[in-house]
C-alpha cells in the first residue's frame, strides 16, 4: 500500500468525468493516469457504477489502487480482505418501494454482489447496471427481494419535479437514509446519509496516509457534491451541472470529450514542483 506523503491521491468519476461522451478512455489520459500509478501515486475510479462496470476501465488502465462503487457503498483494495461495504436494509427498501410504487415510481433496481432485483426492464438501468454473469430475479420488491443492497435506484413519474419534492419529503422521514436525483434523467438514487463518495474516499486516504492538499478529486454531477465540499483541490468539468459548479473550488477548462481531467492534474503538478 502507498504510503509516501509526496505522491497523490486522484479521485475520478467516470461518466462524464474520465469517460468520453462513447465512454471511452482516450490512449493519452490511460498512458498518463498508468503513469502516475507507477509513480506511486493513488488512482481512484469513484463511480456510481457497480465494481463489474467499474473492473472494465479499472483493468483497461491496469491499476493496482483501490475504487469505489456505488456511490461509496463499496471500496474494493487490490488485497480484497481489505474491502469494505455499506448496505441497505431490504426491510427499508421494501417500505419505500411500497409507499411510492406505483403513484410516484415505476422501473426500480437493487442488486449486491450476488444478485440484481428488477421489477421491470428499463434501458437506462440495463445500460448502467449491466448484469453480466449475476442472477437477475424480476417482479415486485415487496416479494422478491431477499437480501440487503448496495444501491436502490428508480424512474421518477410525471409531473417529475412535484415528485421530487414529495419523495424527499417522504425520505426525509426515514432515520439514516437520503435520496439524490441524476442529473438530466428522470431518475432518483437512495443512499445512507453517511455513506457516500467522500466519507469512502476519506477511509482509503485515512489507509494510505495522504494529507488533504495531495488529494485531487473529479467529478461532474450531483452525487460528487460531498467530494467538492470535503477536499480542497476540487475539480468539476466543464461539462458538468450547471447548479452544482459553485461547490466546486476549479471548473476544468477543457471537457470530458477533450482529456479535461489530465490537463487539470498536469496544470496542478506543475505547480507543485
Amino acid at each position: 500500500m502507498f504510503t509516501n506523503n509526496q505522491k497523490y491521491l486522484i479521485s475520478l468519476d467516470l461518466d462524464g468525468t474520465l469517460l468520453k461522451s462513447d465512454k471511452t478512455i482516450s490512449s493519452k489520459t490511460i498512458s498518463y493516469l498508468q503513469k502516475l500509478e507507477k509513480d506511486g501515486n493513488i488512482i481512484v475510479l469513484n463511480s456510481g457504477r457497480a465494481p463489474r462496470s467499474i473492473k472494465i476501465y479499472y483493468d483497461l488502465l491496469k491499476l493496482v489502487s483501490p475504487f469505489i462503487a456505488y456511490n461509496g457503498a463499496y471500496i474494493h483494495f487490490n488485497d480484497s480482505s481489505l474491502d469494505l461495504e455499506y448496505k441497505f436494509s431490504q426491510k427499508i427498501i421494501k417500505y419505500i418501494y411500497k409507499s411510492l410504487f406505483p403513484k410516484f415510481i415505476s422501473a426500480t433496481i437493487s442488486e449486491n454482489n450476488k444478485e440484481v432485483f428488477i421489477n421491470t426492464e428499463n434501458e437506462i438501468f440495463n445500460n448502467f447496471f449491466n448484469p453480466m454473469d449475476l442472477k437477475v430475479t424480476k417482479g415486485e420488491f415487496t416479494s422478491i427481494l431477499n437480501d440487503d443492497v448496495y444501491t436502490f435506484l428508480f424512474e421518477i413519474n410525471e409531473p417529475v419535479n412535484e415528485n421530487k419534492e414529495l419523495i424527499k419529503e417522504f425520505i426525509h422521514e426515514i432515520q439514516g437514509y437520503e435520496v439524490r436525483f441524476w442529473n438530466s434523467l428522470n431518475i432518483g438514487e437512495i443512499h445512507l446519509s453517511n455513506v457516500n463518495k467522500a466519507c469512502s474516499l476519506e477511509k482509503i486516504a485515512k489507509i494510505c496516509s495522504v494529507f488533504d492538499e495531495n488529494i485531487l478529486v473529479f467529478g461532474d454531477a450531483e452525487n460528487d457534491v460531498e467530494l467538492f465540499q470535503n477536499f480542497k483541490n476540487s475539480f468539476i468539468m466543464l461539462n458538468g451541472a450547471e447548479h452544482i459548479k459553485s461547490f466546486a473550488k476549479f471548473i476544468t477548462k477543457k471537457d470530458n470529450d477533450h482529456d479535461g481531467v489530465i490537463f487539470e492534474i498536469e496544470n496542478f503538478l506543475k505547480t507543485k514542483v
